[in-house]
């Protein structure tokens, strides 16, 4: 679901780009509606630069292993000499992390989806799960591309194979703004359906 530009993308230096990330933010890091870094939007790393910036930390000398007493322990750091950001690094979820999941979630309903004639009920609420993830998805540029996307392309819910390939083109939408390989999505079932069957037969 993320639609979070790669780091490696050419970097400006102008004024509208600082003012864009904000005052005293790293390259790399979005600033939400709230004026604060939003972890969800921006990768981790970046995230972590931010945060540790804000909080005072200091990158962490050799040599320097040894727990500091508790008295001692400066704000934001753990006595271990990590820092509270490093403890809790996959808490927010960063925008790869929360991308991969929220894929992984839908893609995995458009599987079990049923293979024709869906009921009524089951078809609006796949309908609103997707639309709403277009409001409620705590990356908003990623959310505000969902609505567009939405927009120009309707979800397929008439039955599986349509929503799944619905899924998967939405999801090479994604691949393409971001530099990613596109997936072929006539293998779409294989993907996420029979080859998970498959390996249950194996074992």
């Amino acid at each position: 679901m993320s639609t979070t530009p790669s780091t490696s993308s050419p970097k400006t230096n102008s004024q509208d780009d600082v003012k864009k990330r904000g005052e005293g933010t790293i390259p790399g890091m979005t600033i939400g509606p709230d004026g604060k870094p939003c972890k969800a939007c921006s990768g981790f790393q970046a995230w972590t630069k931010q945060t540790k910036r804000q909080i005072g930390g200091a990158p962490k000398q050799a040599g320097k292993n040894e727990e500091a007493p508790m008295d001692k322990v400066e704000p934001g750091s753990t006595s271990s000499g990590r820092t509270i950001v490093e403890e809790h690094a996959d808490c927010p979820a960063d925008s790869h992390r929360l991308g991969r999941h929220t894929w992984t979630l839908l893609h995995t309903i458009g599987s079990y989806y049923p293979v024709e004639k869906p009921s009524q009920i089951h078809q609006e609420s796949t309908l609103q799960l997707i639309k709403s993830l277009s409001i409620i998805y705590p990356c908003q540029p990623c959310a505000s591309h969902l609505q567009d996307y939405l927009a120009k392309f309707p979800p397929r819910i008439e039955n599986r194979s349509k929503l799944e390939r619905w899924l998967c083109e939405a999801h090479n939408d994604v691949n393409v703004r971001l530099g990613k390989e596109v997936f072929d999505c006539n293998s779409v079932s294989k993907r996420w359906r029979m080859v998970g069957m498959m390996v249950i037969v194996i074992n």
